[in-house]
């Protein structure tokens, strides 16, 4: 993956955490568990960085355990 890749990638996480953390800025748990729309929004962001996480992930041949794809030598 080009480094060009990389850093478009880890800007994509960096914003979708900016967003959760502008989203529950003075909300407390109970507010956020009163408004379905901010849980909705707040969801939506862990799922933008998690897939944009994955596909930084080296790939696994299949049967390899993912915990095997960052192994240091």
């Amino acid at each position: 993956m080009a480094s060009r890749d990389v850093k478009k990638l880890l800007f994509d996480i960096k914003q979708a955490g900016e967003l959760i953390t502008t989203f529950i800025h003075g909300k407390s748990h109970q507010n956020y568990q009163g408004d379905r729309m901010l849980q909705s929004a707040v969801e939506r962001q862990f799922e933008i960085a998690s897939s944009t996480g994955m596909q930084m992930s080296p790939p696994t041949s299949p049967g390899e355990s993912s915990k095997n794809a960052f192994r240091f030598s």
